[in-house]
């Protein structure tokens, strides 16, 4: 029961002695024992200022034991909850009546534990009185949870009767095998004893058995994973210590995050060769937009530069855009999606795609994203740049969850899956139909745009009413514009094109070449073989700065320095839209797995070969000729019939490579007996 104050009651604030006098309308009217003085105070205050707090009966905080008794232990208690109420209160709760001999006016505690004694041992249930007197002192004491068989609810913690010196070698073999190899729990428990028996020869204390020091063991290390992937041991090793929370993202913008992490997929490089990509991903923890995405081989400061470009244009600003890259190719992939690359859904969703203003970006510490180019872009953009902690993707909860989303959402569909895993990857993932990275990275862009932006997220739902329906990342942005009041304009072309990755070529009479492919437009036709004058660019500025987009190698641009202004280039014979397109490469590409095309390491060898090979078969040729030509001239002069047939050396005979070796056999004269080479014994041609 609550303890209870009340008229004539003493009680003590502020070490000073008061009687209550009298309490009404909520007020206390205290006198002070020693000095008699009287003071109004409220219930709230008394409350509040009690030197001793109001102490609720002990049988209050031990009924959440019973919650972990066993099915069989309740039925028990049930059966002894009424006699045990019975002798303290001479009734049960529930009763309305005294039994005879349980009245407490005419009987005693005592009385009435003989008389319980005796009934229950008349009915078969045999108990003595000691423990009937245990079972009330247990009640007055806990309440119901009092009578529980504490047998069945004791629990022990790993820890307790470890010695102090084997907790300091546990926490000295974890530290250990922090950046060590991941070994079973009985390997770790074997080193914890030998590194107890080594550091404690004299030691006046057990060590506990194997299984003992497994048990302590995971309890020292829950959350490290000691057996599990080493690098989410040092990530969790590396978390900081205090009370998390996150910054509050109370507007779009006020906080994004960016991370990258290797695509999951295989694709086909723009060299037709299967490969692996890296995906980056920008997204706004308010909403949960995701504003930008770049794939690439490596992530690069430069890419990330351009992903703030797409993050403060929308699609249609954009200098280039226009209809999907390969249509066909993208349609004829049987996805859940696959309704949603049609131009009137791209114009329907488009439109609909936010556009965010960037006020902070989190980062974690790698190269790419503390390069000077993103630095620079951002500090331009008047983005506050912060960064995680070293190892610590709880910093970034919420794209490290996308990423896994994306996996099971989206790549789980696609072909190339490797699965995420070595143990989950397939047969040979590179011999199934690859889509073209470019392919890839527009699919995952219409993905975004018309799947996850109109997608309910359980991490958008009301704190004030969870069990409501969550929204999508459109649906929140369009909530909270009214309490943003503003849209940022779009970046101008020029600022949209200088954030994009820049490379250097030269400008050749017909264009230029970049990554294998030809560009040009009619505006370069004044600066063609010129230089740029760039003095950054070689002594003598021979190179052009050229501009490309990574998801679309359709177009380029090239700047102009001393115009300040940007040429748009169109690749030359770019048959996109070709619905046979992609059937025809990848034919070509099984044609050059094959072995039908010389391989690049061995083809000036034998381009060689065959030069040298066919310069002997000319040089013989020629040599026969004259040959010939030489013995049908001396017949001539001679009057002879005919000219003498000279035998024609066969290829692979002594002298067959070298005609300069060959003996110079005398032509036979009219009538004489001698044979010629040519003719046989008996002077026969």
């Amino acid at each position: 029961m609550q303890r209870a104050i009340g008229p004539r009651s003493v009680i003590t604030i502020a070490g000073t002695r008061w009687e209550i006098v009298e309490f009404h309308n909520n007020i206390f009217s205290m006198r002070d024992v020693k000095t008699d003085d009287v003071h109004n105070m409220s219930y709230s205050e008394v409350c509040r200022e009690l030197d001793v707090p109001p102490i609720f009966d002990r049988r209050i905080s031990e009924t959440g034991k019973l919650e972990i008794a066993s099915k069989s232990e309740r039925e028990r208690l049930e059966e002894w909850i009424p006699r045990v109420e019975e002798i303290i209160e001479g009734k049960p709760e529930s009763a309305e009546d005294y039994r005879p001999g349980y009245n407490p006016e005419l009987t005693t505690q005592g009385q009435r534990v003989d008389l319980m004694v005796r009934q229950l041992n008349d009915a078969g249930i045999s108990v003595g009185k000691r423990t009937l007197e245990r079972y009330v002192a247990a009640y007055k004491d806990s309440g119901p949870a009092g009578l529980l068989d504490m047998r069945t609810t004791r629990k022990h913690h790993p820890l307790d009767g470890v010695h102090s010196a084997v907790l300091g070698c546990i926490d000295a073999m974890i530290a250990d095998r922090l950046y060590k190899a991941s070994i079973p729990w009985k390997v770790q428990a074997t080193n914890v004893i030998l590194m107890v028996k080594e550091q404690f020869p004299d030691r006046d204390f057990l060590i506990p058995g194997r299984d003992r020091l497994i048990a302590a063991i995971k309890e020292k290390t829950k959350g490290e994973e000691p057996k599990g992937p080493a690098k989410r041991r040092r990530t969790a090793r590396n978390a900081p210590d205090w009370t998390y929370h996150g910054m509050s993202a109370i507007m779009p913008g006020s906080e994004t995050q960016i991370d990258n992490s290797r695509y999951d997929v295989r694709a086909r490089k723009p060299d037709g060769t299967p490969g692996s990509f890296t995906l980056t991903v920008m997204m706004d923890k308010c909403t949960h937009t995701v504003l930008a995405l770049s794939v690439q081989e490596s992530g690069k400061g430069a890419a990330h530069a351009y992903l703030l470009a797409q993050a403060l244009s929308p699609a249609e600003a954009r200098p280039g855009s226009d209809e999907l890259f390969n249509p066909w190719v993208l349609k004829g992939r049987h996805l859940p999606w696959a309704s949603l690359l049609d131009p009137e859904e791209v114009a329907k969703w488009e439109t609909r795609r936010p556009v965010i203003r960037i006020f902070r970006i989190v980062t974690d510490n790698g190269r790419d994203f503390t390069s000077k180019v993103f630095d620079s872009a951002c500090r331009q953009l008047g983005i506050v740049i912060t960064r995680c902690s070293t190892r610590s993707p709880t910093d970034k909860a919420m794209i490290e969850r996308f990423f896994d989303t994306l996996l099971d959402q989206f790549i789980a569909y696609l072909p190339g899956n490797t699965g995420g895993d070595v143990n989950r990857r397939g047969k040979d993932p590179d011999n199934e139909e690859l889509l073209d990275i470019e392919d890839l990275i527009i699919l995952l862009d219409r993905w975004i745009v018309q799947y996850w932006q109109n997608q309910p997220l359980d991490a958008l739902r009301d704190p004030l009413a969870p069990s409501a329906k969550p929204v999508s990342p459109n649906v929140m942005y369009a909530s909270m514009f009214p309490f943003v009041g503003y849209v940022p304009l779009a970046l101008a072309e020029a600022d949209y094109i200088s954030l994009m990755p820049v490379d250097h070529r030269t400008l050749q009479r017909d264009g230029i070449e970049f990554h294998c492919r030809q560009y040009d437009s009619d505006e370069l036709r004044l600066l063609r073989m010129h230089t740029s004058g760039d003095s950054k660019l070689g002594k003598d500025g021979g190179e052009w700065e050229i501009h490309y987009r990574p998801t679309d190698p359709r177009t380029i641009w090239v700047y102009v320095p001393h115009e300040d202004r940007y040429i748009q280039c169109h690749m030359k014979e770019g048959r996109f839209d070709n619905p046979h397109l992609s059937g025809v490469w990848r034919i070509a590409h099984e044609f050059l797995d094959n072995g039908y095309v010389i391989p690049s390491a061995e083809a000036d060898e034998a381009s060689a070969s065959f030069i040298k090979r066919e310069v002997a078969k000319i040089r013989r040729a020629e040599k026969q000729k004259k040959a010939a030509e030489l013995a049908e001239h001396l017949a001539e002069i001679q009057g002879m019939g005919g000219p003498a047939t000279r035998t024609t050396l066969s290829e692979g005979s002594p002298a067959g490579d070298d005609w300069d070796n060959v003996p110079d056999y005398p032509m036979t004269a009219h009538g004489l007996d001698r044979p010629s080479p040519e003719s046989d014994d008996n002077g026969k041609v």
